[in-house]
């Protein structure tokens, strides 16, 4: 079994607290793949020269990666008042190399010295440092490489990227940003004291030693559970819990051991919830058989890569939601309602496709900072509500459910290397299993997303007559309730005492009651709702005569062009739509527009 030796140059008379945390993290970062037998951890918590050497000896067939982190120098590594000299070590690290080698680490002051040596002597990889680094900062750099080789399966160089980012703030010293970014060209004539150098330096054979994830994988041979097993019991209960009437009452009928049949219960949940999310849903756990919308019930990256679709999808729609509730506010309060510029700057971001990679933007910080906008904004004489009354939920979950959070960024992590298509195949199975397991985790505490009900405002007439007081009058609305993933959206007539906006893309909070089933005629009370038009469209409400509903995000701008992109299939270039900025005399979508640049202009 391959080997990872970590070698900790601490003082059993005065040991140094960050260097005995950092072996501690390390050690805890490890062992759950240690102990599900990918790989065998050898720590040396008080490293000596004599013991090192030995083990460098002991593991030389085996040996993938060498961690040193202590006290170290040009030309050695101080261990317990004793010196492990370059020369020697590099010797002994070149058997190491011409069997299973791929990384050294030298976490200690100054060692970008011995790095010719090491590279000279065959190891692919080298991280070694070009003066001297203060604890703190190596540890945080150590821990954050470690979590990204281990946990979030990232290369080696994109690891180091990271740790550099997360060690920034805890030194004086100016790191490397993305176009400073060195592994391969070294120059060995630069001065180790030279200011403008790395701080941590990565430097490489060639452009594939460091474009690999080195961290071993054992063979797959582990029987993992049945996919979709524990998401469909999470989706099942949290709807319960959640009030979701269907499920409640297939609840019930389990209790009474009347037979509930699985298909039923994943249906129920993939129509009870706004489409965007549904479809995303349904193709995981509710696969059609053609082959196009096969696989992704099966361990694969088909599978894979939907998982983290739906979270993106999921999360980019609470977003929406939370523009549209700033938007919102603006239009009742207009003057009197004044941005923060930290909330310009994200707005602004958003909007901008050139900032950002829409397919990978991370939503969660967004929502954070708007929640927390909502939640403090002070105007006059005005009560300031939130659209979803569970939206303190989310600061909780944020805020103190460590176990959300780490699943937030597993499943936005999973999202980059999906979308990069950088997945180790040999680990599908155990992939697959560990994103169900952090999905389960995700949308566990989002149950209540069914009482939101998403519906295209296709058209609203007035109904009047001769004999009816003017206050009493009703709104018509022709609408397509954009709820159903499985089966075909109809129109529906909803008559309000109040109307809502045309042509909009509307969240309901309602209760509906049956006029007419046959005629599709409902008594609509409605107790708020919240247009997310221009960030969320239908584009074939401004086609006459059509039921079907074609949903639609905003994806970018490009020289006052707006691009949307079809919710079913968002990574589908063929599928995406543009309102050109020129009006023309056929132009049906004017009034998005309009809208997307009054928005602009608020943010500005």
């Amino acid at each position: 079994m391959k080997v990872i030796l970590l070698a900790f140059a601490n003082s059993y008379q005065n040991p140094l607290p960050n260097l005995t945390a950092e072996a501690n993290e390390l050690n805890d970062i490890l062992s759950e793949r240690y102990i599900a037998g990918d790989y065998i951890v050898h720590l040396e918590a008080f490293a000596t020269p004599e013991r090192t050497a030995g083990l460098l000896r002991r593991y030389e067939r085996d040996l993938i990666i060498f961690h040193f982190s202590g006290h170290a120098g040009s030309n050695q590594l101080q261990m317990n008042e004793q010196f492990l000299y370059a020369p020697g070590m590099a010797a002994q690290l070149k058997v190491c190399a011409e069997n299973e080698l791929k990384l050294v680490v030298l976490n200690g002051c100054a060692t970008y010295a011995q790095t010719k040596l090491l590279l000279d002597a065959g190891v692919p990889a080298v991280i070694a440092t070009s003066a001297p680094v203060e604890d703190v900062s190596a540890r945080n750099f150590s821990v954050s490489f470690w979590e990204q080789l281990v946990k979030n399966d990232e290369t080696i160089e994109d690891a180091c990227k990271e740790a550099l980012r997360a060690a920034a703030p805890l030194t004086q010293q100016v790191l490397p940003g993305e176009q400073g970014f060195r592994h391969l060209v070294t120059d060995y004539s630069e001065p180790a004291h030279n200011p403008d150098a790395p701080l941590w330096r990565l430097d490489a054979l060639n452009d594939d030693a460091v474009s690999i994830n080195p961290i071993p994988v054992k063979p797959a041979y582990a029987i993992y559970p049945k996919p979709n097993n524990e998401l469909i019991k999470t989706l099942f209960e949290s709807f319960q819990a959640a009030g979701n009437p269907r499920i409640i009452d297939y609840f019930e009928r389990e209790q009474n051991n009347i037979p509930v049949q699985d298909n039923d219960k994943q249906i129920a949940i993939v129509n009870s919830i706004p489409f965007p999310i549904g479809i995303h849903l349904q193709k995981l756990i509710c696969p059609i058989t053609e082959t196009e919308g096969s696989g992704y019930d099966v361990m694969g990256f088909k599978r894979l890569k939907q998982i983290a679709q739906l979270f993106q999808t999921t999360t980019e729609f609470l977003g929406i939601i939370m523009i549209a509730q700033i938007w919102e506010l603006y239009i009742k309060f207009d003057q009197d309602f004044v941005l923060s510029d930290e909330l310009k700057t994200a707005l602004r971001t958003y909007l901008n496709p050139d900032k950002i990679d829409r397919e990978t933007y991370n939503y969660i910080p967004l929502i954070q900072t708007i929640r927390e906008y909502l939640r403090n904004v002070d105007l006059p004489n005005a009560r300031i509500r939130q659209f979803i009354d569970e939206q303190d939920i989310l600061k909780d979950l944020f805020e103190f459910d460590q176990d959300f959070k780490n699943a937030c960024d597993y499943l936005y992590h999973l999202r980059v290397r999906t979308a990069k298509k950088v997945v180790n195949e040999d680990r599908m199975a155990a992939f697959c299993n560990e994103a169900e397991r952090q999905l389960c985790v995700f949308v566990k505490p989002l149950g209540f997303i069914h009482r939101y009900h998403l519906t295209s405002v296709q058209q609203i007439d007035i109904l009047k007559l001769r004999h009816i007081n003017r206050d009493k009058a009703e709104y018509v609305h022709r609408i397509v309730r954009c709820m159903q993933a499985i089966g075909k959206d109809e129109w529906n007539y909803y008559y309000i005492n109040s109307f809502l906006d045309n042509w909009g893309v509307i969240l309901l909070k309602c209760d509906v009651t049956t006029i007419d089933a046959a005629r599709k005629k409902y008594k609509v009370t409605v107790k708020d709702y919240l247009n997310l038009t221009p960030f969320v469209i239908d584009r074939n409400s401004f086609i006459e005569r059509t039921d079907l509903p074609y949903i639609m995000f905003y994806k970018g701008e490009v020289n006052e062009d707006i691009y949307f992109k079809r919710v079913k299939d968002p990574t589908n270039a063929k599928e995406s739509f543009v309102i050109p900025n020129i009006e023309s005399e056929e132009d049906r979508f004017n009034s998005i527009r309009m809208q997307f640049v009054a928005f602009k202009k608020f943010i500005a």
